[in-house]
């Protein structure tokens, strides 16, 4: 596992199905495709999180918490990769 993997992938719902994070590099590329319209304070903050963590500054565990309760209050959050 690399030093940017997340514990447990994350699934999220995208434009083009579900979506499969399974770390830092992810889940900033997640966030270079969400639509700028439904950006806001909780989508930057978390985008920002994952960012310092790949560059040491933010615990990486923690990045991914705030990736998943992201997912969970977009409701974009799924069970699996199959799940929608």
């Amino acid at each position: 596992m690399s030093f940017m993997e997340f514990q447990t992938p994350i699934f999220v719902a995208s434009v083009h199905g579900v979506r499969e994070i399974t770390g830092l590099e992810d889940a900033v590329e997640f966030f270079a495709t969400w639509p700028k319209a439904t950006s806001d304070l909780m989508s930057e903050t978390v985008e920002k999180a994952c960012r310092d963590a790949i560059r040491g500054r933010y615990p990486i565990h923690a990045a991914e918490q705030n990736f998943r309760c992201f997912a969970r209050k977009k409701n974009i959050l799924c069970r699996s990769q199959d799940a929608s």
